[in-house]
């Protein structure tokens, strides 16, 4: 199991934005300046890395990651304008072991969702064909110290 401390979440994209993806201006994340969470840093990088990938890999030029915080919760909400997916490919790409991709796994959608799960969160995926993706994760808020 994963070590799970307090961590920003806005923090945590920030870093994989800048590490992973040499700070691309297609990146953008915007609302809270920070978002304590509990739990694992790493595997939550996991998260942003897979999705950033995801969609600047459909073609997407802007992705915007956006955070809020309503009521006890934290919203993680990225939304991508790239080719976006059929219904029917958005339930095969959750469902695990579908991909697109020459030299994809197709687990990166269902990885995230038990992570999210895993850490007590809620996983809505959305797609539409040339219009985008759109991904919100929502997360217990870490308890004021």
């Amino acid at each position: 199991m994963a070590v799970m401390d307090r961590l920003d979440l806005v923090e945590a994209a920030r870093e994989v934005k800048q590490v992973i993806f040499f700070g691309n201006s297609a990146i953008s994340i915007c609302g809270l300046p920070s978002a304590m969470i509990v739990g694992s840093k790493f595997e939550l990088m996991r998260i942003f890395q897979n999705a950033f990938k995801n969609s600047l890999e459909a073609g997407a030029t802007t992705v915007t990651a956006t955070f809020a915080r309503p009521g006890d919760r934290i919203e993680a909400t990225l939304a991508d304008n790239g080719s976006g997916m059929t219904p029917e490919t958005v339930v095969r790409a959750l469902a695990g072991g579908f991909t697109s991709k020459a030299t994809g796994t197709g687990l990166g959608l269902k990885i995230c969702r038990h992570v999210v799960s895993a850490h007590g969160g809620t996983f809505d995926f959305q797609s539409r064909v040339g219009e985008g993706t759109t991904l919100r994760m929502n997360f217990p808020a870490a308890p004021s110290i």
